[in-house]
């Protein structure tokens, strides 16, 4: 049987939660599948891992600005690799995607939304508009995503599916990558440490979780966050760090390479966020058996249940992020009972090849 050719299109794979999403699907495909990922740009950071799994990564270019050609050779590649379903993620890709998969008569063009901040401008509004009526299958990463893509976009709501994302498990590390990190952050004792992974952008908010510290340590409760992530807050939470006199308590490495071994030295999972989907990063700490502190936004509901795995708050509410925060640095066992159900939960829902299992129904209607 001829293998089916199916393509990841993204604006690149640099690292993100969406990036990730992709390609890991491209990896966990089974047969008749046959991956290709299409980076609108550069390729990225999760580019080696894809080639090295064989899985072909073709970057275009694409040249600043508008570049009305691009389409046009996304369709060239399409028609010599006998492509059959197009898959695009968010509006970029969806735009280049979709003409894309027209001209070369694809068998199916999907597109997932992997949420958005709202609102959007009037011409992405009616150009998209118009795309969701191109395409074969729309995905949304959530059920509160699919409702605003209705309702601000005007998205035909029969063409769309809820299909949450996936994470592979973090992987346990070995007694000398522990012991490297926890003397890298002075993760001694007993004080429990945080963890956010998390662009530095306001919509995560991380400067409310180190006020929050702030306010705990007034009451005489200490504990240390590890921010892993970089972005255009880094000056105004190094600020609001010293503010709150938590500079030996509060670490922010920035990207590393390492990133997901820190999953595996830390005693919460903390995520402030304003807005959001589902984030990834949530369900990879529940796969590593961490209780949750986050905000209740999104779907993120769906994962964290309050009491059961974590803790959710009012977004923006520095009095129940302190008073949720000290209920977990207080509390070792309930850390502790917290941890299992998550990665049960996980185990059950949120698994990457649960995932791919979900698209694979999807891609069969087209194959």
């Amino acid at each position: 049987m001829e293998p089916v050719g199916v393509v990841q299109v993204v604006h690149s794979l640099e690292v993100g939660g969406m990036e990730r999403v992709a390609a890991h699907l491209a990896m966990h495909l089974g047969s008749p599948y046959k991956s290709l990922v299409i980076c609108l740009t550069i390729p990225g950071h999760f580019a080696p891992q894809l080639e090295a799994a064989g899985i072909e990564v073709i970057a275009l270019n694409k040249k600043p600005g508008k570049d009305f050609g691009l389409p046009g050779r996304l369709a060239k590649i399409l028609r010599e690799r006998r492509i059959r379903i197009v898959h695009a993620h968010n509006s970029g890709p969806m735009f280049t995607g979709t003409w894309a998969g027209l001209l070369a008569r694809s068998n199916g063009i999907i597109v997932t939304d992997h949420s958005r901040y709202f609102p959007e401008r009037p011409t992405v509004v009616a150009t998209e508009m118009v795309l969701s009526r191109l395409v074969n299958e729309i995905v949304s990463v959530s059920e509160h995503n699919k409702q605003e893509l209705v309702k601000r976009l005007h998205w035909p709501e029969k063409k769309i599916t809820v299909i949450p994302n996936g994470v592979e498990e973090i992987s346990e590390i070995d007694a000398a990558t522990a012991g490297r990190l926890r003397e890298e952050f002075g993760l001694t004792g007993d004080m429990p440490t945080l963890l956010t992974m998390a662009r530095l952008e306001k919509q995560k908010n991380i400067g409310l979780l180190i006020q929050a510290m702030g306010e705990l340590r007034k009451q005489g409760l200490d504990c240390r966050l590890i921010v892993g992530g970089e972005g255009a807050e880094r000056e105004t939470l190094e600020r609001l760090r010293r503010e709150c006199q938590l500079e030996d308590r509060v670490f922010l490495p920035g990207w590393r390479l390492d990133a997901a071994a820190l999953y595996r030295v830390v005693d919460i999972f903390a995520l402030p966020s304003d807005w959001e989907g589902l984030p990834m990063s949530i369900l990879e700490a529940m796969s590593a058996s961490l209780p949750i502190l986050a905000t209740d936004v999104g779907d993120v509901s769906k994962a964290v249940i309050t009491r059961e795995n974590g803790l959710l708050v009012t977004p923006r509410d520095l009095g129940q992020m302190a008073a949720a925060l000290a209920e977990l640095v207080r509390d070792a066992d309930k850390r502790r009972r917290f941890g299992v159900k998550s990665r049960d939960i996980w185990q059950q829902h949120y698994s990457v090849k649960g995932m791919a299992r979900r698209y694979e129904e999807l891609y069969a209607r087209y194959a």
